[in-house]
């Protein structure tokens, strides 16, 4: 990919668009997942947080910087949180892990072994 390419801001917008279908996803199956003990903004900001790492580290720069976009989605997550629960007390959504087995951290530990440390995966 040349360096246009990935800094491109047409398609580094394409590449932020990526994921808000998964962000609409989020409270759209938040019932479904709850029947599986899973608290879907948590699984979501898991795999944002994975999806933004993996992307900035192959080079798909996007729109925003994930040091930048983290916290927002974080703030989004927060504010749907507060507005539809009486009791919130902000998190960090997006450090959540969901990641359950030993072979699946394992698998995780190599994938992010670039000195980007995963939530759990210690």
């Amino acid at each position: 990919m040349s360096k246009w390419q990935r800094r491109s801001p047409m398609a580094r917008t394409r590449r932020l668009k990526i994921i808000l279908p998964a962000l609409m996803l989020i409270p759209y199956l938040e019932e479904d997942l709850a029947e599986l003990g899973i608290d879907a903004f948590e699984f979501g900001g898991s795999v944002l947080r994975k999806v933004t790492h993996l992307s900035t580290r192959a080079g798909f720069e996007l729109a925003l910087p994930q040091e930048k976009l983290l916290p927002l989605l974080n703030s989004l997550f927060n504010t749907y949180y507060r507005v539809t629960r009486k009791r919130h007390s902000p998190a960090d959504f997006m450090a959540s892990n969901t990641t359950r087995g030993k072979r699946e951290l394992e698998v995780e530990r190599e994938i992010f072994s670039d000195g980007t440390t995963m939530a759990g995966a210690a």
